[in-house]
């Protein structure tokens, strides 16, 4: 697997992604306006690889808190 991480030419804000040693993306951030706190963000998800799983799946009232506070941004690299 491999992080990347690019400037678009678009929008002027940073993005990173992880893909799969196949090229599937897997895992992404949302834009960030500086090459530093995308780098954070990314390094955020690397050390999520040590957290915890829970099952919520019979916890209806903690599905609904995740779906309305979660917002994914679904931009791919230019």
């Amino acid at each position: 697997m491999k992080y990347e991480y690019w400037r678009s030419t678009k929008d002027q804000r940073w993005y990173w992604q992880l893909k799969t040693d196949e090229g599937e993306r897997i895992a992404y951030g949302e834009s960030h306006g500086s090459k530093e706190a995308c780098l954070k963000s990314m390094a955020a998800c690397k050390a999520s690889a040590k957290a915890e799983e829970i099952d919520i799946s019979l916890n209806d009232n903690a599905q609904q808190s995740l779906f309305k506070t979660t917002s994914l941004s679904h931009r791919k690299p230019d």
